[in-house]
């Protein structure tokens, strides 16, 4: 009974965790074409989910069809933890057959308490398994497709009929038919000739692996690339390394000693791809947020294209002008003079917490000044309320919402203002509605997805010509008994506000402001989120005892956007506190979603509702909240 008990704790918390709503990004780029001259995508979709002691992640390898707009997942590659429970599935590198995206073979390592090495092929499943082994790499050689590599701790080992049969493991001595050598790359004119690796060492067998000597010694690790020229002269290896340098290396002697010099180096992960199609490629590199270009065999580079984040993975297209870059949310597709995107994943509704916009939330600050005087200084305190009392639909077709932000520094005169804002849930940046210049126009104000490092043109203080900001990256806030994470933004030549910081499922919860003759700061205190009250309860009823917009009756607006594809939002209000239910219904009454089934206190609430599973067509919502009773009807575009 207890073990049953044990069996059933674990298969409730692996339900807790695939019940948990997958928010993916792109973490690679790569590609073949079909014998029709069709692109096919390959790409490794990221996703992390982690509670306590639950945790999942993912990183499969997808397969996508650029003619038919067609995605399918090739291989899995997770790791599913609860307690009790584990198992996962790593995938380490995928080979093709004859350049044949449908026919391919790869592996890894899976299990849970005792993992073993893999090998899957395509056609025919699993082919092969180890407990005492790691996998690393596998390749397909291009001239005879039955010759199947495999790169172990151990060395290389060989399957002569396409990666159906290997060599058995024999303990203690190894593989009968392991050479003591790391391949990370066979010559396509010759699968004799090889790459590898001793140490971190770049090594050249011309005998597959039985003798080889040593080319280069740059640095290299065992996830090395390298691309090969048609003049079968010249070879570009790159290098990610695991302490964040990397760098290019370029042959122009077929891969001899002597005959690599490097082209170049960053401490971001760094990507290329060329032309295989002709002799003396154009070189495509990618760093960071920008794509350069070299005809000249990465002698010199020009600049190609620049991102707004920090790309992936890029694949040039044989014989065209078409090249493919992948950054976080979305793949792209790029010509000389056009560069559009072709596929976009949705923004972790985690990190759109980070800046909670909804009806109803409150946030109150203190504020420390002190300003320096000739003789002494001077000490000020106060606070600041920021309160969202509504939203508005401007003529641009927005929806923002009103936030009344008002402040007091130890006098009975508030100074107010009031914020028009609004998120792109596609994007994950914030804009305000503002007219600054005399021209009312969207200033983006904060961009949720800023990588380390990035510097944004931000417009959240307006300081003449200097909006620059610098995303510096995460720390952990302690507020309200939770360890939360936030987000802290500088301004790096400032005269004024210096430094912001975001907290995720907060929002803004400081500010630092220099100036030449003193400087003040804000700190949160308290808060209400989604009816939640956090910090200082003593200001945040203060606060909210000042609001003047609390709702006096009951109702239920029409949604908006109307129609919709795929999401659209819908607001209520309460008079007092009351049990809120919120159902959708399709056309025939049937119940096809629950938005709301708890006790609500009374406020304005915005409720997000995505039609993704459903077909398109009339449906109905109902508000039900005590004696009160309402329905609307709403359309669904695909």
């Amino acid at each position: 009974m207890k073990r049953l008990l044990v069996v059933l704790v674990s298969f409730l918390c692996s339900l807790q965790v695939f019940s948990q709503e997958r928010v993916y990004t792109f973490n690679s780029l790569d590609g073949l074409e079909d014998k029709d001259g069709n692109t096919h995508l390959f790409y490794r979709k990221y996703y992390l989910y982690h509670a306590g002691v639950n945790h999942s992640e993912e990183n499969g390898i997808y397969r996508y069809d650029v003619t038919k707009n067609k995605d399918t997942i090739i291989a899995a590659d997770y790791w599913h933890y609860n307690p009790g429970t584990e198992w996962n599935q790593s995938v380490n590198d995928i080979s093709f057959f004859d350049g044949n995206p449908y026919k391919y073979i790869f592996c890894g390592d899976k299990g849970s308490l005792e993992p073993y090495a893999y090998i899957f092929k395509s056609d025919s499943g699993f082919r092969f398994g180890s407990s005492f082994l790691f996998i690393n790499r596998i390749e397909v050689s291009k001239q005879n497709s039955q010759r199947v590599f495999a790169s172990t701790e151990d060395g290389t080992i060989i399957s002569s009929d396409g990666g159906l049969t290997w060599p058995a493991y024999e303990l203690p001595g190894g593989f009968s038919s392991s050479k003591n050598f790391f391949l990370v790359s066979t010559f396509p004119s010759d699968d004799k000739i090889m790459l590898g690796l001793k140490g971190n060492h770049l090594v050249k067998s011309l005998d597959t692996g039985n003798t080889f000597v040593e080319v280069d010694t740059a640095g290299w690790n065992s996830s090395s690339r390298f691309y090969y020229d048609m003049d079968n002269v010249h070879i570009f290896g790159i290098s990610n390394g695991y302490n964040g340098y990397s760098f290019i290396s370029a042959s122009d002697k077929n891969g001899d000693a002597f005959s690599w010099k490097k082209i170049w180096e960053s401490d971001r992960k760094i990507f290329i791809s060329i032309d295989q199609s002709l002799v003396g490629p154009s070189l495509y590199l990618a760093d960071g947020k920008n794509i350069f270009l070299s005809h000249d065999y990465g002698k010199t580079f020009s600049h190609y294209r620049k991102f707004d984040r920090s790309i992936v993975g890029i694949y040039k297209k044989p014989g065209s002008n078409i090249l493919y870059a992948a950054t976080k949310y979305n793949l792209y597709e790029i010509t000389s003079n056009e560069t559009k995107i072709i596929k976009s994943l949705p923004i972790s509704p985690e990190t759109l917490s980070y800046y909670p916009l909804a009806v109803g939330n409150k946030w109150n600050f203190n504020i420390f000044r002190r300003e320096y005087l000739t003789i002494g200084y001077k000490d000020d305190n106060g606070i600041m309320t920021r309160e969202i009392i509504g939203d508005t639909l401007l003529p641009n077709g927005k929806r923002y919402f009103i936030i009344k932000q008002k402040e007091s520094l130890f006098s009975p005169t508030w100074n107010s203002n009031n914020f028009l804002e609004r998120i792109d849930s596609t994007t994950g940046k914030v804009f305000r509605y503002d007219s600054v210049y005399n021209t009312p126009q969207d200033f983006l104000i904060d961009d949720l997805t800023a990588e380390l490092g990035d510097t944004l043109e931000l417009y959240r203080y307006h300081e003449g010509n200097n909006p620059d900001v610098i995303y510096e990256g995460n720390d952990i806030k302690y507020f309200d008994n939770q360890i939360l994470n936030r987000k802290i933004y500088r301004f790096p030549n400032s005269l004024s506000y210096s430094s912001y910081s975001m907290t995720k499922g907060i929002g803004l919860d400081s500010l630092a402001a220099g100036f030449d003759l003193g400087y003040t700061n804000w700190w949160l205190k308290g808060c209400v989120i989604s009816g939640k009250v956090m910090g200082d309860t003593s200001l945040v009823v203060g606060l909210k005892n000042e609001n003047n917009d609390a709702p006096t009756e009951f109702s239920l607006a029409q949604n908006y956007p109307n129609p919709f594809n795929p999401e659209t939002i819908i607001s209520y209000q309460l008079a007092v506190t009351s049990k809120v239910s919120l159902k959708v219904y399709d056309i025939l009454g049937n119940e096809v979603a629950i938005l709301v089934n708890e006790e609500k206190p009374a406020g304005k609430y915005l409720v997000k509702f995505k039609g993704s599973n459903l077909a398109s067509g009339v449906y109905f919502y109902k508000l039900t909240a005590g004696d009160f009773s309402q329905s609307k009807k709403f359309v669904l575009i695909k």
